[in-house]
């Protein structure tokens, strides 16, 4: 699960985003950063599919990785991790200094069943955003659109947000459509269910579109709407009839303590505000820490905190990559 709310062509800021990534807490990941081997692009990176701990299927079945399983892949949640690999990993939200974005969710459908043999989907955000030079958006979506059997089910946005230039392709796209260009200065949501622009789908998008808006509307500065945004991912408030944690009905943030083994939940905050003038903040936020040894129960040890990730950094408004240079912040 993850949930993500976006804005572009906003009169007061190019580009707004807030993005919840919820999975399982073992899951090996490198936090966000410039990449090596591509660095217009900032991204984390999902080490997960080079050794698949867990996955949606076992998660419904109740098998889970042991912390030995977990010791033995090498790579600990939530740590910078200096050499990850980034030719072969996908990711799940980033961006480039010329403008171009992209961020998946997985699509939960009972009638899709479930590919063992599937390709990794954050290739496909990965691969739209290491591109040099940008490839044409459209015929990217398209031939992602033809292929789509080849993966388990998605929700894809990806596109220059400079240009106005930003599509949906996925299983789950708005007014039934699969490929859709988005329209500028439209907030929208999306969970692991359908796109949205208006009301109804899941509790959290509901909620959370209409903080989203609320914020926006009401925030003074880029690093005002920064802080408020994070506080709204924070938010675990659940429908009035929340059942189960992986039904429609869980609040913005899933807490971990609603899952069986207390190790599925949201995981990493994300924060995007690109202001007209091209100013950037790219805020990355881990809820976990998984620390080395097991805990008394013979489980992954988890410790909860807040690590921030923290970047500022200019935008090329001319599109071309050549944006500012950058800083950055851990704690």
């Amino acid at each position: 699960m993850c949930v993500i709310f976006l804005i572009f062509g906003h009169p007061k800021y190019k580009l707004v985003v807030a993005a919840n990534r919820d999975e399982f807490v073992d899951r090996p990941a490198r936090r966000a950063r410039f990449w090596d081997s591509a660095p217009h692009l900032i991204a984390g990176v999902d080490l997960g599919q080079a050794r698949a701990l867990t996955d949606f299927r076992n998660a419904e079945e109740g098998i889970f990785p042991s912390s030995s399983d977990i010791l033995n892949s090498s790579i600990p949640t939530t740590q910078i991790v200096e050499t990850a690999g980034e030719e072969r990993s996908g990711t799940w939200v980033g961006m480039t200094t010329d403008g171009r974005l992209g961020f998946l969710t997985n699509y939960h459908n009972q009638e899709l069943s479930l590919k063992l043999d599937a390709k990794t989907r954050g290739h496909l955000v990965r691969d739209y955003l290491v591109a040099t030079p940008q490839p044409d958006t459209s015929e990217y979506v398209n031939a992602v659109h033809k292929g789509r059997c080849h993966y388990n089910g998605f929700n894809l946005v990806i596109g220059n947000f400079l240009h106005d230039d930003v599509w949906y392709v996925g299983m789950g796209g708005l007014h039934g459509r699969n490929v859709e260009k988005l329209e500028k200065d439209v907030c929208y949501g999306v969970s692991n269910g359908d796109m949205r622009c208006h009301e109804g789908g899941w509790w959290r998008v509901h909620l959370g579109r209409s903080r989203f808006r609320q914020a926006i509307s009401e925030s003074n500065s880029r690093h005002e709407l920064v802080e408020t945004l994070l506080r709204m991912l924070k938010d675990k408030t659940p429908a009035i009839d929340a059942g189960e944690y992986l039904r429609p009905q869980v609040g913005i943030c899933v807490d971990r303590e609603m899952s069986p083994r207390k190790n599925y939940g949201t995981r990493t905050h994300t924060v995007i505000v690109v202001e007209n003038n091209g100013d950037c903040t790219f805020l990355e936020e881990d809820r976990y820490m998984l620390k080395m040894g097991a805990d008394e129960d013979g489980g992954p040890n988890i410790e909860h905190g807040a690590w921030r990730n923290y970047f500022e950094f200019k935008v090329d408004l001319d599109g071309d990559g050549g944006g500012g240079g950058s800083s950055s912040r851990h704690s």
